[in-house]
């Protein structure tokens, strides 16, 4: 299929583990069955997503020791950035829209899109923060002390990787709105289709995701340095302690953000329609 045969050129390329590609075919098969809406838009993160996570491999490697070995995404990074998209989509496919008056239906499928919007806008912002901020020339800041830290410090922000977020988001939502007339013929719900609503709402959404991102890794995932510079998110004798305590993994901690902010979305959406 070509789900499959997508997976195995990334496999290939690094883009994922062969853990990770099972995981990304199973997930991308849930989203395109349910709406080919939901398909493009979790290409489109994971496209994006993986070409800037390629960017700049070299210096990368000389802040994060595990870069080279974690470049690929696995099974759990693919999950925790896709459960609440995957689980939209179970419900649009399940959900007993026959049995709903008409704008009961249009209601139910409007919030579903808005909460798969919200989820992957908090998505695609985080990871564009991260790996074109870690980039960035300028000063990185703790996001709550806002105390200089080094760069790839969990928790740590600039002024690139927040316009990254705020720009992912906003990308993400033009997307949608280019394909959503043909794709979502349909929701009648004006609000779905219109630009005014859409690229503020995933704009916000994204920044939004990142900063949670941010203040949970900042606080509840450990970060040290070691001698040369590296930043490690495990304890280790010979690392210097940053900030964080060592609580949750980056994969909680995008897992948490992602799903909170989905169901931010969620009840943003029974105001705005």
């Amino acid at each position: 299929s070509t789900q499959s045969t997508w997976a195995i050129r990334s496999v290939r390329k690094g883009s994922l583990t062969r853990s990770g590609a099972l995981a990304a075919v199973f997930t991308g098969w849930i989203h395109l069955a349910s709406s080919y809406q939901f398909g493009v838009i979790t290409l489109f993160f994971f496209f994006t997503s993986s070409f800037f996570t390629k960017l700049g491999e070299q210096r990368k490697s000389k802040i994060d020791s595990e870069f080279k070995k974690n470049s690929g995404r696995n099974w759990r990074q693919v999950l925790s950035n896709s459960f609440l998209g995957s689980l939209v989509s179970l419900l649009w496919i399940l959900l007993p829209f026959q049995e709903l008056k008409n704008d009961e239906e249009t209601k139910v499928r409007s919030v579903l899109i808005f909460t798969f919007l919200a989820h992957y806008s908090c998505c695609i912002a985080d990871t564009w923060a991260s790996e074109l901020g870690v980039l960035s020339r300028s000063t990185t800041w703790h996001v709550l002390t806002f105390q200089k830290v080094p760069k790839g410090t969990n928790g740590g922000v600039s002024l690139e990787g927040l316009l990254a977020s705020l720009f992912g988001g906003l990308l993400l939502g033009v997307v949608h709105v280019c394909v959503s007339p043909w794709l979502l013929m349909d929701v009648s719900v004006p609000q779905i289709h219109n630009a005014l609503v859409i690229l503020p709402f995933t704009s916000i959404m994204g920044l939004s995701g990142s900063i949670l991102d941010s203040i949970l890794g900042g606080t509840l995932q450990y970060s040290g340095q070691m001698v040369t510079g590296h930043i490690v998110n495990e304890p280790n004798d010979k690392a210097k302690h940053i900030c964080g305590l060592n609580v949750m993994s980056n994969n909680t901690v995008n897992f948490v953000s992602s799903t909170t902010i989905g169901l931010v979305g969620a009840w943003s959406s029974l105001k705005i329609l």
